[in-house]
């Protein structure tokens, strides 16, 4: 006979099972970054010249770009912006999330937490000795993300618009 916990158990083992692939984005990936940077935005951008900017950090040494896909079908979960730096005063280097995102359908289904340690691994590759990113103070979903993995807040930043 079944276990009364039959059903969340396989539901579960098979959220953890899906398998996912990572490959270096293209110039047609441009859209589903469009789309995460729309959702998250206060200024809308030109489609246009989001593309453009896309493009140039395609073209950017320093800039990795990786799409984030379902093995199985190739169809996308997420893509992810990092960016290679070095600390001028301790020669050590380090990898700064500047965008991960994931498809809302796919946010339950462990993808985040694969995204996130195929970043690790890109940044081991590249020697780098933290990662860094910045996160919204009023994101709790994303700060408790970054605190499960490890991360420690150490400072604020501050911005201002210029026109």
């Amino acid at each position: 006979m079944l276990s009364p916990n039959f059903f969340y158990e396989y539901l579960y083992m098979s959220l953890n099972d899906i398998l996912y692939t990572y490959r270096e984005a293209d110039k047609e990936d441009w859209p589903i970054f469009y789309d995460a940077y729309l959702s998250n935005a206060a200024i809308p951008i030109n489609k246009i010249r989001f593309k453009d900017i896309f493009e140039n950090y395609l073209l950017d040494r320093l800039m990795l770009v990786f799409i984030f896909e379902k093995e199985a079908t190739k169809s996308i979960v997420g893509g992810t912006i990092l960016k290679k730096s070095n600390e001028l005063f301790n020669e050590n280097s380090f990898v700064e999330i500047q965008h991960l995102h994931i498809l809302s359908k796919y946010r339950r289904l462990n993808a985040a937490t694969q995204l996130y340690a195929f970043i690790e691994e890109i940044a081991k590759d590249n020697k780098a000795t933290k990662i860094m990113v910045s996160c919204n103070l009023n994101s709790t979903l994303n700060q408790r993300f970054y605190l499960r993995n490890k991360f420690v807040f150490s400072k604020k930043i501050y911005q201002k618009n210029i026109e």
